[in-house]
């Protein structure tokens, strides 16, 4: 708590007071002025982050950040907010917070004393305090790049949501909870969709915004929007990065390989919790991230990288539907026979093996088709269905037919889900709209390579183990105990047609 009380001696406007603590959680600050400090009644003043509707008699308070992390209450002139009067007597009380270190806390015990009426120890009848989760929310003070992030977009917004700048300094400011926002028009979808502006917010904590919360967000973001204009709130939708890197490295300068492995892969975590991945708008930058493998070690002297893209997609089991999957990056066609695109496994109704999906280029190679196909042991695959969709291979998007799903090969946090990989036109990947870049690490992999080159241990290079430098890869994303049970071929390795079609299925 902190209390003032305004000077007799100059009590001209506007009167600020410093609040003594850092690291104070605003939204907790309540603010109570009395007439004087002997008054026994008090009048309660709310924060106000605007003046508009602000009148000469509103019991209004303004803040605003000073040195050391330090907060300044501001009051009213007597034009925009009721002036203070000599020796009236304010306070403040609030709670500070400790930030990330607050987070995961889930049990409690009580260590102080409770008396009765009559001041004697009570010690029956207590109830422990039990939580059915643990403690989220806490985080660090708002960084740098934040502030010079959000803080000119807030200024030019006047309160107000107009572009797609606007909602996104707005919706930080409405709901905390927001880690990072991608705002854009439907006229920009296709087919365009007019009078709509679609929101998706990453929150800090859990993947999706909870139909409450956006129920919510909506009936506030109303006295900010102009009248006509739909704002829909849409689940987040992840865009993975999946990388598999052989790093060169010259064994003369590290005696363990494993060591300098470990190093590499602590680099490619730090990069995958970065700024600059972990938000819309995010690029890979595929440059950078080599030079982040080529620095992690002094012995390491060069890698060769190949990366992938994925989609997780969650299929309503039991129901017929349509599914479309956008990469908002142009695929890279390596096989004009097919198998280019790569999925999980999953089942469909009427079909009793797991069939798995991929594509086949057109003519044109800007389009193709989508079939289903399953895996034998000793023949490998087996289409089943071959027009089932289409695929875009400049726009990066996949469209399945209606289909019945009714289970898959792999689950996330016991949800169904089907991936679906490919291989990027261009190494700079990009997070399109509503896509939320990020890098996959436990789909990652990390290879180190004698450089027997750079070692001197064969300088004529008939011993060098050369890398390719193009993906090629499994024709399906396996489980492990589908692993052991296939033998699973590369994507290069079979061309579409020369496999048997016994049967399409109707579902």
């Amino acid at each position: 708590t902190s209390n003032f009380t305004v000077s007799a001696a100059n009590p001209a406007p506007p009167s600020r007071y410093t609040l003594d603590n850092a690291n104070i959680d605003t939204s907790t600050l309540e603010v109570s002025v009395r007439d004087t400090e002997s008054s026994t009644s008090s009048k309660k003043y709310v924060f106000s982050d605007t003046l508009i509707e602000v009148t000469s008699s509103s019991r209004v308070y303004f803040i605003q950040e000073v040195e050391d992390q330090r907060y300044e209450l501001i009051f009213g002139d007597g034009v925009f907010g009721e002036k203070l009067k000599s020796l009236n007597y304010i306070e403040v009380s609030y709670i500070t917070s400790n930030g990330e270190a607050a987070n995961g806390v889930s049990s409690f015990s009580f260590n102080g004393r409770i008396v009765d009426n009559n001041n004697n120890l009570v010690s029956t009848g207590i109830s422990l305090l039990s939580t059915v989760n643990e403690s989220i929310g806490g985080k660090e003070i708002e960084s740098v790049d934040s502030v010079k992030r959000f803080a000119p977009k807030i200024y030019s917004t006047y309160n107000r949501a107009v572009t797609a700048g606007d909602y996104e300094a707005l919706i930080p400011k409405i709901y905390p909870e927001t880690e990072s926002v991608s705002v854009f028009g439907g006229e920009e979808l296709s087919p365009p969709q007019y009078g709509k502006v679609f929101i998706t917010i990453k929150p800090f904590y859990g993947p999706y915004v909870p139909d409450s919360i956006k129920n919510n967000l909506n009936t506030l973001l109303r006295k900010y929007s102009v009248a006509g204009i739909v704002t829909e709130i849409q689940d987040l939708k992840y865009l993975f990065i999946e990388v598999d890197v052989n790093a060169y490295y010259n064994p003369s300068l590290a005696s363990d390989a494993n060591a300098v492995k470990t190093v590499v892969m602590d680099n490619i975590n730090k990069y995958s919790d970065s700024t600059e991945m972990n938000k819309y708008g995010a690029k890979f930058k595929y440059s950078k991230f080599q030079g982040i493998i080529d620095n992690s070690n002094q012995s390491i002297t060069s890698n060769i990288t190949k990366i992938e893209i994925r989609r997780d997609m969650q299929p309503r089991l039991g129901q017929r539907v349509e599914y479309e999957l956008c990469f908002g990056n142009p695929f890279y066609i390596k096989n004009n026979n097919g198998y280019n695109v790569k999925s999980s496994g999953f089942n469909v109704f009427g079909v009793a093996d797991t069939l798995y999906m991929s594509d086949k280029p057109n003519a044109n190679r800007r389009t193709g088709k989508l079939f289903l196909f399953k895996l034998q042991s000793k023949s490998g695959p087996v289409v089943v269905s071959n027009n089932v969709g289409t695929i875009d291979y400049e726009k990066g998007e996949i469209m399945l037919d209606a289909v019945n799903i009714t289970g898959t090969s792999k689950k996330v946090q016991d949800v169904s889900i089907i991936e679906v990989s490919a291989c990027p036109e261009s190494n700079d990947v990009i997070g399109l709209q509503d896509l939320y870049l990020q890098l996959d690490n436990s789909n990652s992999t990390v290879d180190m390579v004698s450089d027997v080159i750079s070692s001197g241990a064969n300088t004529a290079g008939n011993l060098y183990t050369a890398t390719s430098s193009y993906t090629s890869g499994d024709i399906a994303r396996l489980t492990e105990a589908e692993s052991l049970n296939t033998n699973l071929v590369q994507s290069d390795t079979y061309v579409l047609g020369t496999t048997t079609n016994p049967s399409s299925s109707t579902y």
